[in-house]
């Protein structure tokens, strides 16, 4: 979705191993706005699509929703918009270990 600028895409099954995906080109439709509930599934799906890094998924996917990172070796933080953090943990391969995204602890 970020590289054609898409606010969105519908994936449709096309045949037993085949998947459609539908893109709009609205400029009147907006993105959708980040859920802290359904983002543990986006990036673990997206890493998985695209496998070769993980870090880039990630990165990419908070870019997409206008948030901010701040990155360490291992992790990838981000504020969520109703408060709290979102970390993104990585193992020393550069896999996704972990996502938690609640409110700051002190």
């Amino acid at each position: 979705m970020a590289v054609l600028g898409a606010p969105g895409y519908i994936g449709q099954e096309a045949g037993p191993e085949t998947r459609v995906y539908f893109v709009p080109q609205d400029p009147q439709l907006q993105p959708a706005r980040l859920d802290p509930v359904a983002m543990p599934r986006h990036l673990l799906t997206g890493a998985q699509l695209f496998a070769r890094s993980p870090r880039l998924v990630v990165n990419g996917w908070f870019a997409l929703h206008g948030v901010s990172v701040q990155e360490t070796a291992d992790q990838i933080t981000a504020p969520l918009p109703s408060g709290g953090a979102a970390v993104v943990s990585f193992d020393s391969v550069g896999r996704i270990s972990g996502i938690n995204a609640g409110p700051v602890s002190a």
